[in-house]
């Protein structure tokens, strides 16, 4: 099992207000060619499930 880092967020969220480990899985390979996955967190902070969920509000 290999580590990932989430580092990119959308204008408009601090990130100095987001606090703890947020942790996933990757599910699959969703496109080889654009070397995208479908992952699936394991573990979610309360701050950044807000985060999270605002961010999927916005796209």
């Amino acid at each position: 099992m290999q580590s990932i880092g989430v580092g990119r967020m959308s204008p408009g969220v601090d990130r100095t207000q987001l606090s703890g480990d947020l942790y996933a899985k990757v599910i699959k390979q969703v496109d080889e060619s654009a070397h995208r996955f479908a992952i699936r967190f394991t573990s979610v902070p309360p701050e950044i499930a807000i985060a999270l969920q605002a961010l999927r509000q916005t796209n």
